[in-house]
């Protein structure tokens, strides 16, 4: 009897640590998992998304070949690379909501016609090689600027930044704290 008792005891333990491993395994894939947008569409949209559409702390990558619209308010990202072309929208629905680092990579481009919240301050917002940035927001109000005001900007000296909208001149676009770079081309209000 006592050997039974034993057997039935060590299989609910090894059933109770199988159980835990794989709830760790789900939580640690959860929290790296990362989303690739495949083909062109509106964020909204589950087909345009490899694996899924993105879910709050994701990392999400714009592949190269694919235009995003962003036509809704997103979960919350993480890092957010830019290799294709992503436009936020015209609209007051349409904000990306980053809580992690922008790469935009050489010849991609991030089209601001919405909003953009870069929630967490010290995030770097990088334009590599020949990507081009658009910031047109929306709204032009001192909450559409948080890419510039939370983030550390590094341009590269053949980016391309094009400020259509500002909302307060008297607010610089960046300073030797937020911003390094060797513009190639910066429009202003064009």
């Amino acid at each position: 009897m006592k050997n039974t008792r034993h057997t039935i005891t060590q299989i609910k333990t090894h059933f109770l640590f199988g159980f835990l491993f794989a709830l760790l395994s789900l939580i640690h894939t959860e929290s790296f998992s990362q989303a690739t947008c495949t083909s062109s569409g509106n964020w909204s949209s589950g087909s345009v998304w490899s694996p899924a559409m993105p879910a709050a702390g994701e990392t999400v990558t714009v592949a190269v070949g694919c235009t995003l619209h962003v036509d809704m308010t997103t979960a919350i990202i993480g890092n957010l690379t830019v290799n294709g072309v992503l436009i936020i929208d015209a609209s007051a629905t349409a904000v990306l909501n980053v809580n992690g680092n922008i790469d935009v990579n050489n010849g991609a481009v991030l089209d601001n016609n919405g909003r953009i919240n870069l929630t967490t301050a010290g995030k770097t917002f990088n334009l590599n090689g020949t990507a081009t940035y658009i910031h047109n927001p929306l709204n032009n109000a001192v909450i559409d600027e948080t890419i510039f005001s939370n983030g550390i900007e590094t341009f590269s000296n053949t980016s391309t930044l094009d400020i259509k909208k500002w909302s307060n001149g008297a607010i610089p676009l960046g300073n030797s704290r937020n911003a390094s770079s060797n513009f190639k081309q910066f429009d202003f209000g064009s």
